[in-house]
């Protein structure tokens, strides 16, 4: 089909969504922070998008339209928000509290799982 295809991929330092099938000149495309959402819209009205991002919902940050970049490359428009210093913070203490847990299982005490 034709209509536009929104994808969300992130690297370490950005959330990123793709959004596809938009053949568009690049000054046809606004594209904004309007609350807790980045929101995309073509100047001929052929697509209104509104990219969520729970990752900072969950942290009560909403998007910084001065953390937001985007381009438009083969027929996809990119739309790049960098991570806030809090989010950095928080996926690093996720990742560990995941080292920490894989650690305790490599080394933990098996004595309540013998097996039969």
């Amino acid at each position: 089909g034709d209509a536009p295809v929104c994808v969300r991929r992130d690297t370490g330092a950005a959330l990123q969504w793709r959004i596809r099938n938009l053949p568009y000149p690049p000054e046809t495309y606004s594209v904004t922070v309007e609350g807790e959402h980045v929101v995309v819209r073509t100047s001929n009205k052929k697509c209104f998008k509104r990219l969520d991002a729970p990752d900072l919902r969950r942290l009560d940050t909403a998007p910084d339209a001065a953390l937001l970049t985007w381009r438009h490359a083969n027929n996809t428009l990119i739309v790049t928000h960098k991570k806030p210093p809090v989010l950095l913070r928080h996926e690093e203490a996720e990742r560990a509290e995941r080292a920490k847990l894989k650690e305790e299982r490599i080394t933990g005490d098996d004595a309540g799982c013998k097996q039969q």
